[in-house]
């Protein structure tokens, strides 16, 4: 797979933060399985949820070129390195790798936490070694 493009998804479960919300989107319109898909292409990461393999809503896009500092750990050691987590979207298993990001954004930074797959831990790695938190 080329280095500009890599996409991975991960069948999520249900994280504290969300799953009021999903269970209300659940019971609402049928929303039971919930799966989050990471996309990077050209220097902009996006994340995405689908809901029940058929409605997909967009949740989080950024350059890289915004991201101040990333850390792959668990989810628990990107808490600990960031002391925060505004957006997560991993699955909530323990031992699970986990990418955490600080970003800028408009309203200030924000701490991102999602599950990269191999290649684009590797891309970041390789790619964007100086923003290593």
């Amino acid at each position: 797979m080329d280095e500009n493009y890599t996409e991975y998804a991960v069948q999520a479960g249900k994280t504290a933060k969300n799953s009021l919300r999903d269970r209300i989107a659940g019971v609402l319109f049928g929303r039971g399985l919930v799966e989050y898909e990471t996309i990077y292409m050209d220097g902009t990461l996006e994340i995405s949820v689908i809901y029940g393999k058929s409605s997909r809503k967009r949740r989080f896009l950024c350059d890289m070129k915004q991201v101040q500092g990333y850390r792959l750990g668990t989810r628990d050691e990107i808490f600990r390195r960031f002391g925060k987590i505004d957006r997560d979207f991993s699955s909530g298993e323990p031992g699970a790798l986990c990418c955490g990001l600080k970003t800028d954004t408009e309203k200030g930074s924000l701490i991102v936490c999602f599950e990269p797959g191999e290649t684009l831990a590797s891309v970041l790695e390789s790619k964007y070694r100086r923003l290593k938190a």
